[in-house]
């Protein structure tokens, strides 16, 4: 009795429950699958566009730096006063990091191989051709730091007692100003000791899209914002922000000395490029990775150029701002307010 019992219910699935059922655990199992990968797609899109708008917004304000001090010597000393002097590795067989004539410069999208010449007539030697993004401007500035190393025989807190040989502004009254290599250990030690000049470091520096990020790897498509800048004393590369593919600029000519920019160029004549007192920028950034999923057929506009669709998987933006060049808009319109502190 028990046995015919167990026989009609302890009896296993049928093929087809067991078809049925499986078929469900799979479809199941999809959705699960489904639902995780769109998950993880969302939150790799997420993770790219935040990365790339803080690229951005870093890249923008570190350039919106730069502009706003281009042409600050010492305080209140115009470029005139001070005689150009040729460093050891220059940009320039003429002299370029120390010639504060020209505190701003550009390359106005730039083709290689051709060679890098500013538009101002500068070549500018110590920059790699084959390296540089093509299409892309690029920025030169001079300038002295915002603060006085050494001034009324107190240091400045940030200089380190470094035995590395850096050019230094030195800056005394009734005396012509001239750049002098010294180590700024030397100059700890003039602390106290009855120095009365004061001593400005000297920056010089180009910035430029490299076409890679990785020294070592040209080949690792990855743009990037880098900077030739004046180290000791030569000039030597540094990359400051991954994923930045174009730059753009754009130059207010102030034509009739009100300290306003009447019109911007995109490549100004060599005649006006002491009247410019604005600048321009757009930049181009792109994700660091590809979005699987995304396609990107958007044009972009960065001022006057145009930028066709990719038809790749990079998520793109562009970022801009405009910069008041005050401290050349001051000796442009002969007012001296403020001098002795950096603009910007």
């Amino acid at each position: 009795m028990i046995g015919r019992a167990c026989a009609s219910s302890c009896r296993g699935l049928s093929l087809v429950e067991l078809l049925v059922s499986t078929a469900l655990g799979l479809l199941l199992t999809a959705g699960m699958a489904a639902l995780y990968l769109e998950y993880k797609r969302h939150y790799f899109y997420d993770e790219q566009l935040a990365r790339l708008q803080e690229n951005g917004r870093y890249a923008t304000r570190l350039l919106s730096r730069e502009l706003a001090m281009a042409g600050f010597f010492a305080g209140s000393l115009s470029a005139a006063e001070i005689p150009a002097v040729a460093i050891g590795r220059d940009c320039n067989a003429d002299g370029w990091a120390l010639d504060a004539s020209r505190s701003l410069d550009m390359v106005n999208d730039y083709s290689p191989p051709a060679d890098i010449t500013t538009t101002a007539g500068t070549s500018l030697a110590c920059l790699e051709g084959g390296t540089i993004a093509a299409g892309s401007d690029m920025l030169a500035i001079k300038r002295t730091a915002a603060l006085a190393s050494l001034e009324n025989g107190l240091i400045a807190s940030g200089l380190s007692a470094s035995r590395s040989e850096r050019w230094f502004l030195r800056v005394q009254a009734d005396q012509v100003p001239q750049w002098h290599r010294i180590k700024p250990v030397e100059l700890v030690s003039l602390a106290g000791s009855g120095e009365t000049a004061a001593w400005w470091q000297a920056v010089a520096k180009i910035f430029y899209v490299r076409r890679y990020s990785d020294p070592e790897n040209s080949s690792d498509d990855l743009p990037t914002l880098c900077v030739e800048a004046l180290v000791g004393d030569a000039m030597g590369t540094r990359c400051l922000v991954e994923g930045v593919e174009n730059l753009q600029l754009e130059l207010g000519v102030d034509s009739d000395g009100d300290g306003v920019a009447n019109r911007f160029l995109s490549a100004p004549p060599m005649a006006e490029m002491q009247q410019v007192v604005a600048v321009r920028f757009y930049l181009l950034l792109r994700s660091l990775a590809p979005v699987t999923g995304y396609r990107n057929k958007k044009i972009y506009r960065l001022g006057e150029v145009l930028v066709p669709a990719k038809e790749d998987s990079f998520l793109r933006r562009v970022f801009s701002a405009t910069v008041s060049l005050r401290n050349r808009v001051r000796l442009i319109s002969g007012n001296d307010r403020g001098a002795g502190n950096a603009i910007g």
